[in-house]
């Protein structure tokens, strides 16, 4: 049995789904949000902690703000693609789901991938 919210209206009691949240890379691929898929916000804060950590002390090193985010950036950019691409890589089996049961875990290898693949772009180019 799913479970519904009801909405109570003045003449009548009327039944609606739960609104599912989703990421781009699940809508596409029409899986649902679960909490697991949260874990890879963990490489991609790392990621930008060390990217600013590094640009940081560039930039107290006695250097402008604008050069110390482009050194940051140059520096730690093979790291951050190099961490980012081994979890995807490891994740690909999964979102393929291939073999048995592993449908379930399918959305979550998609997730993380799509998460990975935004995450790292907006790390290097955005932040």
């Amino acid at each position: 049995m799913k479970p519904c919210f009801v909405r109570w209206s003045s003449t009548r009691r009327t039944r609606r789904p739960p609104r599912k949240r989703e990421t781009s890379a699940l809508r596409i691929t029409r899986g649902i949000l679960t909490v697991i898929t949260l874990l890879a916000i963990g490489v991609a804060v790392a990621n930008a902690i060390l990217l600013v950590t590094f640009a940081e002390e560039y930039r107290r090193a006695g250097n402008g703000a604008l050069d110390a985010a482009l050194h940051g950036a140059k520096t730690r950019m093979r790291p951050i693609l190099m961490t980012s691409m081994a979890m995807i890589a490891g994740m690909v089996p999964m979102a393929l789901a291939i073999g048995e049961g592993s449908q379930q875990t399918a959305p979550l290898g998609r997730a993380v991938i799509g998460g990975l693949l935004f995450a790292t772009a907006a790390t290097l180019l955005i932040l």
